[in-house]
């Protein structure tokens, strides 16, 4: 191959699949141009976030998170890119996705506020909880944080792959 995989000019740039020139590329043999629509919104909305049972590492997953699935409607070729926010009841967005620092049985942990999971047919965001560590209750509602009973979310389809 001559030329480069990564092209620059005033309008924008392009980054082209190996064993292709981003000069000269047609679409469908670039991996991101920002000149086309290299990505449109397939689904948008606002998900309601519900307790659940499963168990995560031994421990009933509804003590730690909220969460919501939203199925696509069709199966992607690979897993979309998507957004996702938790919502607070006074309407604000939490996009903590760096961690909550979280004190029980005598250390410290960070866990992350906001964690989300795409398939090729479905999205589920996990958004933690508001709660603290009581040692003689346990885990209970009143760590002093935000509490998200929705999330919106954003799905996009890649239309270059």
């Amino acid at each position: 191959m001559t030329g480069s995989r990564v092209f620059m000019d005033p309008t924008g740039f392009k980054i082209a699949k190996s064993g292709f020139d981003a000069r000269i590329a047609a679409e469908q043999d670039l991996l991101f141009s920002s000149n086309a629509s290299s990505m449109t919104l397939y689904q948008t909305g606002v998900a309601t976030l519900t307790d659940f049972a499963e168990t995560v590492y031994g421990t009933p997953g509804w003590i730690w998170y909220r969460r919501a699935v939203i199925t696509f409607g069709k199966t992607f070729a690979k897993p979309p890119m998507a957004f996702c926010a938790g919502l607070r009841s006074d309407g604000k967005i939490e996009c903590g996705v760096f961690g909550k620092a979280v004190s029980a049985s005598g250390g410290t942990t960070r866990v992350p506020c906001i964690v989300w999971v795409t398939t090729t047919t479905d999205l589920t965001i996990y958004v933690l909880r508001d709660q603290i560590y009581n040692p003689s209750l346990g885990w209970v509602p009143g760590g002093g944080g935000p509490d998200c009973t929705s999330a919106r979310y954003y799905i996009m389809e890649n239309t270059i792959e």
